[in-house]
This record gives C-alpha cells, structure tokens and sequence, in this order.
C-alpha cells in the first residue's frame, strides 16, 4: 500500500516540481535580461535573481526526490520528511526576496512612443505606484498642456484605455490589464515588464509632444 501511495505521490509532485521549476527559470531569463534603470534597482534585482536560482535549486531537488521515490520506494515517512525541510527552505528564501522591497526608479515617458518598456520586471501581487515629478505632454501642437495623471474627466473612447481621458499616463505589466497611472496604486495579477504609455488612439502618436518624469514604487504584499 505505502508503496504504490508513493509512487502515486512522486508522479503528481513530479508534475508540481516541473511547473515550478519551468515558472522559476522564466523568472531568472526576464530578470537577466532586464536592462536596470537604476543604482538601486540593480541592486534589487541582482539580490531577486539569487534568491530565485535558490529557489530553482530547491525545486529541482525536490522533483528529483520525487521522480527517486518510483525507483527506490522511500516510504511516505521520509518523503515527508525531505519536503518538509525543502519547504522551510522555501519559506526563508521567501522571506529574503521580500526584504529587497520596496524600491523606487525615475523614469521618462515621451508622448509619441506607444507603450515604452520600462524593464522592471513586477512578479505577481507586487504593487505599483507613479508619481508625476516634472514634465508636460499634449495630443498635439492645438491642445493645452497636461501632466497625464488626470484619469477621468473625459473618458476616450476609442484609445489604448477607453476609461481613461485621452494624454492620461497608462501602465500595464506584460500584457495584462491597463490601468490609468493616476488611479493610485495598483496591485499586479501578472509577472512581466511594466509598461507605460500615453494614451491616444493606437497609431496616432506621430504628432503627440512632450514627455514626463515619473517614480515608479514597486512594494509587495
């Protein structure tokens, strides 16, 4: 009975460690090649990196264990007990990459691009906040100047966001929801490189002006 309990345990944790392992070496690939955009967000994202080729490692370990137990048939007792110590691990590399947030970059956003890059990589359930610092933009040369965080006076209905005025900054991370960047803060639903944008009609930026300064927050919950 114990025997076949563990070879039916190793097959589904051997599918869990695979995903997990597959979900942790995507993240170390984007974190690589993120280009930083500041002192202290190389700092960040070098310690995130560490902390999640750890996390890699003891993923792999795990699945290997798993993937053993069909062969060699430990009994549930000392699978147990091997997953209990990978997961205390898990939970202090969990709390080392925590402690790199928050952190804070300073960022430019020029009218005419549509959606810029800024190669910060946000993992699910960080939040994110932008701060206006300097700068004014304008749909063209015959509309006034603004500074892109006013979200709802005048909801555009045909641009990026049809919730959003028309020269409101956006944001979005990999290819998730837009939001207006002046609704406060935002907490992501996905892992990806935030992204920012004037919002205008998807093709019309040639004859937008201008650009902004803004600081990007990043937290986690």
């Amino acid at each position: 009975m114990l025997k076949g309990f563990g070879k039916t345990w190793a097959v589904i944790g051997g599918a869990i460690g695979l995903v997990s392992i597959v979900a942790l070496v995507v993240a170390v690939v984007q974190l690589r090649q993120s280009k930083l955009a500041s002192d202290a967000q190389d700092l960040a994202q070098s310690t995130q990196i560490a902390i999640l080729l750890q996390q890699l490692d003891v993923q792999q370990e795990l699945a290997t264990l798993q993937a053993n137990s069909i062969s060699f048939g430990p009994t549930s007792t000392q699978i147990a007990r091997e997953i209990q110590a990978l997961q205390s691990t898990a939970v202090v590399l969990a709390t080392k990459q925590a402690s790199i947030y928050p952190f804070s970059v300073d960022f430019k956003v020029e009218a005419n691009k549509e959606w810029t890059d800024s190669n910060i990589l946000i993992s699910k359930d960080d939040i994110v906040s932008v701060k206006w610092l300097s700068g004014q933009w304008r749909t063209a040369s015959t509309y006034d100047w603004e500074n892109g965080f006013d979200c709802l006076p005048d909801p555009c209905g045909d641009c990026l966001s049809t919730k959003a005025s028309e020269a409101s900054l956006l944001i979005k991370v990999g290819n998730g929801s837009i939001q207006c960047a002046g609704n406060s803060q935002y907490t992501s639903s996905e892992t990806g490189n935030l992204w920012l944008s004037f919002n205008d009609h998807s093709g019309s930026f040639f004859d937008n002006e201008g650009e902004i300064i803004v600081r990007i927050i990043v937290s986690h919950q």
